[in-house]
């Protein structure tokens, strides 16, 4: 079987906590505009290959567990959502064009946090049990490790 995390020579599994928020914290997310966010969300992670583990749209803030092919760059990801939302919801949405001028509904950044299923710690326990012990070494009737 080979897709975007799966093949004959690699297998990847990128699970990220992503988080931005409304201008101001303003909360705009509320009903229909809610509604057309997480539709908007939902069809561009469908096209590009993301799954949506989890996913919550508050009032004044998105918050998203995802899975990214190793192709999707997570800085572009984030931005396109952000820029394909803002424009869809301006565009559909008139007291959203008169209460955010300039098209600016997100605030500026995000948060990103990667998760994983494995800790730090048995990441280095991992590691540490394949450190190859050195052979002793044999001087004059002395045996010392380098």
């Amino acid at each position: 079987m080979t897709d975007n995390n799966h093949a004959q020579d690699r297998v990847v599994s990128i699970k990220l906590h992503i988080v931005w928020l409304t201008k101001n914290r303003s909360p705009i997310l509320t009903g229909d505009v809610s509604l057309k966010t997480r539709e908007i969300i939902r069809q561009m992670c469908e096209r590009k290959s993301v799954e949506i583990n989890q996913g919550v749209i508050s009032k004044d803030h998105v918050r998203l567990f995802v899975s990214l092919p190793s192709k999707i760059c997570v800085d572009n990801f984030v931005q396109q959502l952000k820029g394909k939302t803002s424009h869809v919801l301006m565009t559909n949405f008139e007291n959203l064009r008169q209460q955010f001028w300039r098209q600016q509904i997100w605030a500026q950044g995000y948060f990103c946090f990667s998760t994983g299923e494995v800790s730090d710690g048995d990441i280095q326990d991992y590691i540490d049990s394949h450190v190859v012990e050195p052979e002793p070494v044999v001087n004059e009737n002395i045996i010392t490790t380098e």
